[in-house]
């Protein structure tokens, strides 16, 4: 075998242009393989992170049925089915510390000549600054009394206070959402931006819920989230707030309760499907550079006819001279594999330091796929030319000019 690996390793070094141009597509292959499993790996463990740390305790009521793997559609509010009735469901039960209803007013907000049509209006209680563990960077949060009273006023998140007011303390001016001024009383904290739910959080901006029910027509409960007093009691409090209102629905099964395990389950099956999928296309390249390695050992067996023919009559069997030219396919394979993997890490390097948004993650399950897959296409490229060169007649391929 070593012996093999030398003679591989001599004819790499000999034809070095055709060398590179054969390993290329195996190079391709594996940067792309690599640098989307640990961008997959990285955003994975982002959304993981931030599930996390809304709390072990948090369970959100979602309208419809959700399967395990299936995501939550945002679209499901048109229809939602969730009510205040269901609300108040949920906050007389006793393991249930906090509650609030989600909706969207959608639109947008603006400032005089600013606008940020991103921005996701929701009409929350004052509970959610606990329930998700909001930060107030300036002013205060949405109080009991602003509830009561359907006060209009709003919380801005940071990205849409930097785009209405930039450097300006946005403190008592007025906003515009769907044609209606709401005085802002506070300003969140910065956070990492977040799809939990369906839903961006770091875009949002906060108002009173009935406020936000008696102005704007049409706005659905998106969802409830509630805060479990303790996580000994999730599970209890799981089915009781699913016993509570499905009295109130009747029969129908068409709301959900998601638990923090159910939502890191969703993501986690999400991620793995669309992962898979992005690696199966990029292993196209893979494909690709394993019929370039075909291709040149056939023709570097037609090259070496009579170097075979040499062999064999000096008694080479034909499962030696299959083992040097498949060597030979291997050889050129993993060149392309270390090649692209040290690619590939120095990709992961640079993204890490210019991106605040990607966090890619290397794992060795992704270089050792990397290897696998250039072991694999080394095999599978490079037996038609080892059976083709072991299977020459001697005579034949001694008279071969």
């Amino acid at each position: 075998m070593v012996e093999n690996i030398k003679i591989a390793l001599f004819s790499v070094a000999t034809n070095k242009v055709r060398t590179f141009l054969t390993v290329l597509g195996v190079l391709i292959g594996v940067v792309a393989v690599v640098l989307l499993l640990a961008l997959g790996q990285g955003v994975r463990q982002d959304i993981t992170s931030e599930i996390e740390n809304l709390g072990s305790n948090l369970v959100i009521i979602v309208p419809g049925k959700v399967e395990r793997g299936q995501p939550i559609n945002p679209a499901a509010t048109i229809s939602s089915t969730l009510t205040k009735e269901d609300v108040d469901a949920v906050r007389n039960i006793a393991s249930v510390k906090f509650v609030t209803p989600l909706s969207i007013a959608s639109g947008g907000a603006s400032f005089n000549n600013n606008t940020e049509p991103q921005a996701i209006n929701f009409g929350a209680n004052n509970t959610a600054k606990e329930i998700f563990d909001l930060k107030v960077e300036q002013g205060r949060f949405i109080t009991a009394d602003d509830m009561r009273g359907k006060a209009r006023v709003i919380v801005l998140g940071a990205a849409v206070k930097d785009t209405l007011f930039g450097n300006q303390d946005p403190i008592g001016k007025m906003v515009r959402v769907r044609d209606v001024d709401f005085e802002v009383i506070g300003v969140l904290e910065s956070a990492p931006s977040t799809t939990q739910f369906g839903l961006n959080l770091d875009a949002a901006d906060y108002i009173p819920f009935d406020t936000a029910d008696s102005l704007f027509q049409n706005t659905p409960i998106l969802r409830i989230a509630a805060e479990i007093r303790s996580a000994d009691e999730i599970d209890s409090a799981v089915k009781e707030i699913r016993d509570a209102i499905s009295k109130l629905h009747g029969t129908s099964e068409d709301f959900s309760v998601l638990t923090q395990k159910d939502l890191l389950g969703l993501v986690d099956n999400v991620l793995s499907i669309i992962t898979t999928m992005i690696v199966g296309l990029a292993s196209i390249s893979l494909i690709v550079g394993g019929i370039g390695i075909m291709n040149v050992m056939l023709v570097t067996v037609t090259e070496r006819t009579r170097e075979i023919g040499i062999r064999k009559a000096l008694g080479a069997t034909r499962a030696s001279i299959l083992t040097q030219f498949l060597t030979e396919a291997l050889v050129i394979s993993f060149i392309g594999a270390g090649a692209g993997l040290g690619i590939a890490i120095l990709a992961i390097y640079i993204i890490r330091q210019v991106s605040t948004a990607l966090h890619p993650v290397l794992t060795i399950t992704s270089i050792i796929m990397a290897f696998v897959m250039a072991f694999a296409v080394g095999i599978i490229f490079g037996v038609a030319p080892a059976v083709r060169a072991a299977n020459k007649n001697p005579i034949e391929a001694l008279r071969y000019e």
